[in-house]
Formats: structure tokens, sequence, C-alpha cells
């Protein structure tokens, strides 16, 4: 195993133990929430004391907006979040937020949960593989209607007051309350069916995937397009139109993401971090991480140990 699979991914429980260190403090928090939490956005950022640079959990995670806003960076993109707003984290997916700014105020429920908990009788129609919601390249925001967002809350409420009381002593009253909740979540964001469905989109998220899985071994346009079986000019034709960003781009930045991870979460040198990355010029690796980022590898390293 190289360097580069060494990535912690945080579950629940170290995730929270690393970012918000005092969360166990807050008497809703139940004592099996490794699987499984709920907690108001409001009740969380007291304990979120400093930013949280570029990491992944093991579990996925939603953030569901019904008051202010919130902003976090999702893969390479930056997404802000508004009343009525949900942000999805898919598992194992790249993301940062910066430390909560105490003037503002939002309102709303973090939910952190594990696939596992939801499979059971109530998936056995593959609602959770159908919704899209937990497509690892599924839309990480999504807007709802004022009605469905109203219903959404209603259904949070439920299952933060049957958590808080019983855990997941009851877990099948939780699944039902949460699939509902995913149901409606497919409802709003099931519009343009026939661009969802159109062999361009399911080509942009087949591309991603491949990115994700394959970037430290596979840095050219030509080995995604011959993965997809189609020609370079169509696949960057495609990605331009539908997402207005190159193949050589969403690589590249696959490839910062992974390094800044590395970057944080160990002490890997630089010339260590770009061969794990399979790029064998640290030279190019460093002007490559600036051109994105502003400053060198060991700079924002510093940076970011210097914050946390």
């Amino acid at each position: 195993m190289d360097e580069g699979e060494k990535i912690n991914i945080y579950g629940t429980r170290a995730f929270t133990s690393k970012f918000m260190p005092l969360v166990e403090q807050n008497h809703s928090i139940r004592y099996d929430y490794d699987r499984f939490l709920i907690m108001r956005i409001e009740e969380m950022y007291p304990y979120t004391n400093h930013r949280v640079p570029p990491t992944r959990s093991l579990n996925d995670i939603i953030l569901f907006i019904t008051d202010g806003e919130a902003q976090m960076n999702i893969g390479t993109e930056s997404y802000l979040a508004v009343k009525h707003n949900i942000l999805h984290i898919p598992s194992g997916q790249i993301f940062s937020f910066e430390k909560y700014d105490t003037s503002k105020s939002t309102n709303g429920f973090l939910i952190i949960f594990s696939k596992g908990i939801l499979s059971g009788d109530y998936d056995n129609a593959g609602i959770l593989s159908a919704s899209g919601l937990l497509d690892f390249a599924g839309p990480p925001l999504i807007s709802l209607e004022q009605e469905s967002s109203s219903f959404a809350a209603q259904l949070l409420e439920r299952i933060f007051k049957e958590n808080n009381e019983n855990g997941l002593t009851r877990l099948e009253i939780i699944r039902s309350y949460f699939l509902a909740f995913i149901l409606e979540i497919r409802k709003e964001s099931s519009g343009d069916t026939v661009l969802k469905k159109s062999a361009s989109i399911k080509l942009v998220k087949d591309f991603i995937n491949l990115v994700t899985l394959h970037v430290k071994k596979k840095k050219q346009v030509s080995d995604y397009a011959l993965l997809l079986h189609i020609s370079p000019n169509h696949l960057s034709k495609v990605m331009k139109k539908f997402t207005n960003k190159s193949p050589t781009k969403w690589i590249d930045e696959a490839l910062i993401l992974e390094a800044k991870v590395l970057l944080f979460q160990t002490n890997m040198s630089i010339n260590e971090i770009s061969f794990s990355l399979g790029v064998f010029d640290p030279s190019y690796f460093s002007r490559l991480f600036k051109r994105y980022e502003g400053i060198s590898p060991l700079s924002f390293r510093n940076e970011i140990r210097k914050i946390n």
C-alpha cells in the first residue's frame, strides 16, 4: 500500500472529537452517535471552535438550512446554502469549511449517518440508490420549495426527538422518517428528467467517479476517454458544456484535493506527497499546486497547522 492510501477517513465519533471536541457535552447527543448523529445547527456551531480543513468522512453528511446560511467546500467547488437548501457530502468526498462567523445566525439540522443503518426492509425498492442524493456524483446543493422544506423540517424534528429520547433503540422509526425525508428531496430534485437521464449527464457523472477513483494513476484525458469508450474530443466537449470545466481541470483539481488532505493529515514531505499522487516531478507538483491555490504546498501546510 502506498502512502497516498493512508489518508484518514473520519468516522462520526472521530470527526466530532477532532473538530468539535466539546460535542459530547450536548445533552441531545446519544452514546451511539457514531452510526447516526442529528444535531441542530445552532447547537453545533458553538462546538466548532476552528475551521475544518480538507478532510473526509466515513459517513454521509447532510446540512439542512431552515434559516440563515452556511458555506462549505465540497470537492472542487464552494457552495452557499441558504434557507430551504440542503447540502449533501457523500462518504469519502473531500470537504472543508471555515470557522463559523458568530455574528451570523444559522438554524437547521446536521445529520451524519452510516448508509448501513438505512439498509433494511424499507429499502427493498432501492429508494436510496435511485434518489440521486446518495450518489457520489449527485448534486450537493438541493433547493426545496417552501412547502417541501416545511415538511422536511417536520420530519427531521421527529427524528431529532426520537433520537434524543431513545437513541437507536427504535431504529425502524428513524428509518421510516428519514426515508420519507429522502423521498421528499427526490421529489423536489427530479425536475428536468429528460436532462437528468440523458447520456451526456450520465457521462459527466461517470467521468467524475472515474477521476475520483483513478486520479493517482491516470492523469491524461485520453486515459478516461478509453475507460468510457469515447474519444477524448467528445469527452472534452461534454464536460465543458455541462460543467464549464475541461476534463484536464477536473483531473488537476481532484489531484490538488488529494494533496490538501495529505498535507493536513500526514507528515509526508512534499516530495513524498508528489510521488504518492503519481507525480514524479516534485517541482511540477509544486507549480501545479500554486497555480490553483495561490501558495506553495509547504505554505498551505504551515497555514493549516497554524490555524488548527
